[in-house]
């Protein structure tokens, strides 16, 4: 097999049946995963193994912070919309309406038919 360092380096072909670069492709994955596999493939193949390792090990630890920084900015809600309780409204603009089906039972305190509405436009079904 004749030698080309960049197309088809021997650290990533020689003995495989899949380049890196092609299972990345295939398996979708973005760059850290990506760096990951391609840093595994080649351990032991170029260079220390060991620095192989620990590159993987790297690419892995950063797509697992930046996991961990999305599910953080997931979980962040805004600020309760009235102070009794913990409701999270969507923002209306001016002129818009919102209209509801609601079952109230008659005698039904005004407090109770609120927090009824309030329910039923969160989509918290009781």
């Amino acid at each position: 097999m004749e030698h080309d360092a960049v197309r088809k380096p021997s650290h990533y072909v020689e003995g495989r049946k899949f380049e890196p670069k092609d299972v990345i492709r295939d398996w979708g994955l973005n760059f850290n995963l990506g760096n990951a596999v391609k840093y595994l493939s080649r351990a032991g193949r170029k260079g220390d193994i060991l620095e192989d390792l620990r590159k993987a090990q790297e690419y892995i630890k950063f797509e697992i912070e930046a996991l961990e920084a999305e599910r953080k900015r997931e979980r962040v809600t805004p600020p309760a919309y009235h102070p009794n309780c913990k409701c999270v409204p969507n923002p209306i603009t001016e002129g818009e309406r919102i209209v509801i089906d609601l079952v109230v039972p008659k005698d039904t305190p005004m407090e109770a038919v609120i927090q009824m509405a309030i329910a039923k436009i969160m989509g918290v079904e009781e």
